[in-house]
C-alpha cells in the first residue's frame, strides 16, 4: 500500500490592519461628533449602525453615508 505524499507547507500573509485605506468596499469610515450612544438605521440600507464616544468610528455602506453626513452628526474619516 502507497502512503499519500506529505502535503506542502502553508505559508501564512499578513493580515493588514484595519484602516481607512483599507475600508471594505462599497462602505466609508464615518465618525460620530458626539459623545452620547446613537443608534441610527441606514436610509437606504436599512442596515442597524451604533455610534458612541467610547466607539465613534464605523464603516457604513457608502449609500448610508451621504445621508448621514448630512445630518451635521459624522464626518467622513
Amino acid at each position: 500500500m502507497r502512503s499519500a505524499p506529505a502535503p506542502a507547507p502553508v505559508r501564512s500573509q499578513p493580515v493588514p490592519s484595519a484602516s481607512p485605506a483599507l475600508e471594505p468596499r462599497g462602505r466609508v469610515a464615518l465618525r460620530f461628533r458626539e459623545q452620547s450612544r446613537v443608534v441610527v438605521m441606514g436610509p437606504v440600507t436599512g442596515q442597524r449602525y451604533e455610534f458612541s464616544g467610547a466607539a465613534p468610528l464605523q464603516f457604513v455602506d457608502a449609500r448610508d453615508a451621504a445621508v448621514l453626513l448630512n445630518t451635521g452628526f459624522f464626518t467622513r474619516d
